[in-house]
């Protein structure tokens, strides 16, 4: 009967408990962007409200024991960003969660006890204040740079030593490199219809060199970009005995075939319509073919592309596209055929590129300035491209010329 009692006063207590709908933060904050804005830290405390335009979603209600627990996330929060003397308050009024934040003063790096060879790699500095997040980083920057220079078995041991008394951070690394390693054999699982010899081309590390991470990374960067393969593992085997590091490398073969098809409207052509297939993979050994349409009320557009990666000697691609058109204008009417054949070729640290490009058009125009008849160009073309850049969509570093 007590148990019975109690359950029920339980229930009847949290049925009257108050709810909140508002949780505000004032006081040192940032106005709109940076560590302690508003946004920040209703993420700290998982509170998200819905977008003013999705007016049919109901909005979150809180309760005490809610704003209790964001409190306590938030001085956690504000001490992995050094300020172990912040202090969060809060008032709750009607429906409503005021907290008062004052920061204080963030803790300091005392000292920094780490090797030379270190010192430029990590981004903590004597007398900066401490952020533990940046701490981790620097941990993930010495283990970057062992692994780009050959020590994939190195050991870090890095502490970071709070005083809260003395109100200061004293930090101490211990870097253990062990033997330099070299890359091992390299073990290819591939089911894609792709000879070996073509992907052996694009793994930039072979058996006997030093190792260094950046190679793998290169070859995971290559490997993608033939755009056929749905599952890429590169697993260097750093459990080894010996200061030999065999690789595994494991491709799974995804939808290199894709139909896609679409429908517009402008006020210029009315009504389009474009239809295309392509094949990333044709016939094999990264052959690409591509075949579209282009229809609108002036007429269509017929399309072809064909690409041979390993055209040549296994050095030298082929581009091929050929389009045709028939096109029928206000004031004029165009039947054109195009074909273009291009050759390229890295050599010197740059990409070579010529080739040759035939047009024949046949014109019926009522426009003296674009008289009638039938039209012949032929023309040669060449480009070289220089490109350092460290990312090809999204560069950070590095440069790309072209002198065309």
């Amino acid at each position: 009967m007590f148990k019975l009692f109690l359950i029920i006063s339980i229930l009847s207590l949290s049925s009257f408990s108050k709810e909140i709908k508002t949780v505000d933060f004032s006081g040192d904050i940032d106005l709109v962007l940076g560590d302690f804005s508003k946004l920040n830290l209703e993420k700290v405390c998982d509170i998200s409200y819905p977008a003013v335009y999705k007016f049919w979603k109901e909005k979150p209600i809180f309760n005490e024991s809610d704003i209790a627990i964001c409190k306590d996330l938030v001085e956690e929060y504000f001490h992995s960003l050094g300020f172990y003397k912040a202090i969060v308050t809060y008032e709750i009024k009607e429906d409503k969660a005021n907290f008062n934040i004052k920061r204080n003063e963030q803790i300091k790096i005392s000292s920094i006890l780490i090797e030379d060879e270190y010192k430029d790699i990590i981004e903590l500095k004597k007398g900066n204040g401490f952020k533990a997040s940046e701490f981790t980083n620097s941990k993930k920057h010495i283990y970057k740079y062992l692994n780009e220079n050959g020590y994939p078995k190195a050991e870090v041991d890095a502490k970071a030593y709070v005083d809260i008394d003395e109100y200061k951070v004293d930090i101490e690394y211990k870097v253990t490199k062990n033997n330099i390693q070299y890359f091992g054999d390299v073990n290819i699982q591939n089911n894609a219809n792709v000879d070996s010899k073509f992907l052996e081309k694009n793994i930039e590390f072979k058996k006997g060199e030093k190792y260094n991470s950046n190679l793998i990374d290169k070859t995971y960067e290559n490997l993608y970009n033939f755009g056929i393969y749905k599952y890429i593992a590169i697993e260097p085997n750093i459990d080894t005995k010996e200061d030999i590091i065999p690789v595994n490398v494991r491709l799974v073969q995804g939808d290199y075939r894709e139909i896609t098809y679409g429908i517009g409207y402008d006020t210029d052509t009315k009504v389009k319509v474009k239809a295309q297939y392509k094949n990333e993979n044709f016939l094999g050994d990264l052959k690409s073919l591509t075949i579209g349409t282009k229809i609108n009320s002036n007429g269509f557009e017929v399309y072809n592309n064909i690409y041979n990666p390993y055209f040549i000697n296994d050095t030298i691609s082929l581009n091929n596209d050929i389009s045709y058109e028939d096109k029928d204008y206000s004031s004029y009417s165009q039947k054109k055929i195009e074909e273009k054949i291009s050759f390229s070729k890295d050599f010197f640290g740059l990409s070579h590129t010529a080739g040759f490009l035939a047009q024949h058009s046949t014109i019926e125009s009522e426009l003296e300035e674009y008289k009638s008849g039938s039209y012949l160009l032929n023309s040669v073309f060449y480009e070289t491209i220089l490109d350092e850049r460290d990312d090809i969509l999204n560069p950070k570093n590095g440069y790309y010329y072209s002198p065309n």
